[in-house]
């Protein structure tokens, strides 16, 4: 039997489609609902960071949220979320949904979720992209990927 792709998904997008704006920053702010499958059996943890990468300044922190526990397996729409919420470009944390400027054309979030050997990062609420990314080096056992887009004419 053939093993399952660790893969992430939302009943908001399909991957590489539009971002509702029920989700932006503009509108209601609302984190969009999020599921994945089972992560890897060894996996004692989850982390979850969104990037605008066509950001003018990229990449663009929208959303970080680490310490998850690993037999969490979705995330409602507007849910905090079960873990512990990072800061956002927006400077505070939690989701902060797209915003890019007037006429700047498509933006790119990327939606990334980490199967992590570790039970805790060891980072405190708040903490910033960069403090995740380097917490997390040499514990990613695998990653779930998802695609969206946002523009605002």
């Amino acid at each position: 039997m053939a093993e399952r792709e660790f893969q992430l998904r939302s009943d908001a997008f399909r991957n590489g489609d539009y971002i509702p704006s029920v989700h932006s920053h503009g509108s209601e702010d609302r984190s969009p609902p999020l599921r994945w499958d089972p992560p890897p059996e060894e996996s004692r943890s989850l982390a979850l960071r969104v990037v605008d990468i066509d950001a003018p300044k990229p990449p663009f922190t929208h959303w970080i949220l680490f310490d998850i526990p690993p037999d969490v397996q979705e995330l409602r729409e507007g849910d905090p979320g079960a873990g512990t919420p990072g800061r956002n470009d927006f400077e505070f944390p939690g989701w902060g949904g797209p915003d890019p400027p007037p006429r700047h054309g498509d933006h790119r979030l990327v939606f990334t979720l980490f199967a992590l050997d570790v039970e805790s990062l060891g980072l405190a609420a708040g903490a910033r992209l960069d403090e995740l990314e380097a917490a997390i080096e040499g514990h990613v056992l695998d990653q779930a990927e998802l695609m969206g887009r946002y523009r605002r004419d």
